[in-house]
């Protein structure tokens, strides 16, 4: 394999300034840095065209004007690589190549979970002599594949990283003024601050000054998400092209492909999930309704969608022994806001914004973001919701999050977009001794039930998974 031909800085060490993610990140502002440039080993997951590839050029141009020598920098794309001898033999050949070079080495491996048996590559790669003086940081799409092989490679000194679209915090923290700014890198909130109380109540009362902001700031965030492009995009142009839809659905339908999966039942099951919008839902009336030839196959899509970082699929929890209710009718959200209107313009036919009028259903997507990230206290699960289901009784409870594992403390949080809200909207009381109820405008901090609006909710919580 050539690899000079994904290494055109080897060459000239200026060519990394030529290259298109390069130049394409640097022309924007604010400059986006969520990480810094690994000095060990790293795997970092995220979906597709959320700027992995981008990350690891820039901290190519990085190392090279540190004076990192050029050709002990080495970038490879895994996608044309099969099996992991591939792997194997890619890695032998750059140390062949770079061993005459003094220094550490740096290996930058995208899309390394489309190889068969990645892990077993990347294992033998650590344990042996190719891996000595190397810093390896991969990337990967496929979240089963990269969980399954983080699991097989105990011991071997590699760190697990989400690389997900921005929360609605760290889009503020980025896009918001400089006051907001300055109030919110003295607010450090954690899943804990769920249910004390007094904790929620001080962090609001600081930053309710912002919520004309805030809430004019979340309405462009229904629009573009957390992704860079739609939200850089939508600054320059006060838009979002139908290409930029198109291309993230295009990458998604690619990996459908690699996984011999048909494009006609996914469609059917994307369908189907922009029409519950937030419903639940069990398999089999979905398979029926969708005309998806059984309860299996609409599952094994699902599944698959979770596993590429597409979706989250929501379960209902029983209060009184905290088991997940796997069988019951089940919810499910995209990960992201930009998502629905990609795959809502997929399904239509036609490429553009659909967020106006589905703000009651895109706020339930952001907060169910919000508290998956909340409910992971480490990136090596994955995102798996642990600690998040949803009740459903008489009446339904839309997030029940436990934030206290060995207390088992539930804390019940009920979404209303609407005007008017009080305390009689939260749903099931009597289950929960902590419950905080989401609003559109209106704030109460003095009974027992909180409410808060959805601008001022979403910003309160530090997204841990990146630390």
């Amino acid at each position: 394999m050539d690899l000079a031909i994904q290494n055109s800085h080897w060459q000239f060490a200026s060519a990394i300034e030529s290259d298109d993610k390069v130049q394409e990140a640097l022309r924007k502002s604010p400059q986006i840095a969520l990480y810094r440039c690994p000095e060990e080993n790293f795997l970092f997951l995220g979906p597709r065209q959320v700027g992995k590839t981008t990350q690891l050029k820039i901290w190519i141009r990085e190392l090279i004007q540190q004076g990192i020598n050029p050709r002990n920098i080495l970038y490879f794309t895994c996608e044309p690589l099969k099996e992991r001898k591939d792997l194997i033999e890619l890695i032998a050949q750059f140390d062949i190549l770079s061993r005459p070079i003094p220094g550490r080495k740096y290996v930058f491996l995208d899309e390394i979970t489309y190889v068969s048996d990645w892990e077993i590559g990347l294992k033998y790669l650590l344990d042996s002599p190719l891996g000595k003086e190397k810093v390896i940081v991969a990337t990967g799409s496929n979240a089963s594949a990269l969980k399954a092989g983080v699991e097989r490679l105990p011991g071997r000194h590699i760190k697990v990283r989400l690389f997900l679209p921005l929360s609605f915090r760290e889009y503020i923290e980025f896009f918001g003024s400089k006051k907001l700014k300055e109030v919110l890198q003295s607010i450090h909130l954690d899943s804990r601050d769920l249910s004390n109380r007094q904790t929620l109540i001080e962090a609001v009362s600081r930053i309710y000054p912002f919520q004309m902001e805030l809430m004019e700031k979340l309405f462009l965030f229904f629009q573009t998400g957390g992704y860079l492009k739609s939200i850089f995009e939508y600054q320059q142009a006060n838009r979002i092209q139908s290409e930029t839809f198109e291309i993230y659905v295009k990458w998604i339908l690619g990996d459908l492909s690699k996984f011999d999966r048909r494009e006609e039942i996914f469609r059917s099951v994307i369908s189907g999930i922009i029409r519950t919008q937030s419903s639940r839902f069990s398999l089999n009336t979905f398979s029926k309704d969708m005309a998806i030839p059984s309860h299996v196959t609409t599952q094994d899509y699902l599944s698959l969608l979770e596993n590429i970082v597409l979706i989250h699929q929501l379960f209902q929890l029983d209060p009184s022994s905290l088991n997940t209710l796997y069988r019951k009718e089940r919810k499910v959200y995209f990960r992201d806001p930009f998502l629905y209107s990609a795959f809502k313009g997929y399904i239509n036919g036609y490429y553009k914004n659909y967020s106006e009028n589905q703000e009651p259903y895109l706020i339930e997507t952001i907060i169910c973001e919000c508290l998956s990230r909340l409910s992971s206290n480490s990136a090596s699960n994955l995102m798996l919701l642990n600690g998040l289901w949803f009740f459903s009784g008489k009446k339904e409870t839309d997030f029940v999050f436990n934030n206290n594992p060995e207390k088992r403390s539930l804390v019940g949080i009920e979404v209303k977009w609407q005007n008017n809200v009080s305390i009689k909207d939260f749903q099931n009381p009597g289950l929960f001794t902590n419950r905080i109820l989401v609003s559109k405008n209106t704030l109460s901090l003095e009974k027992d039930t909180l409410i808060i609006p959805g601008c001022l909710f979403l910003v309160l919580f530090c997204d841990t998974l990146r630390n």
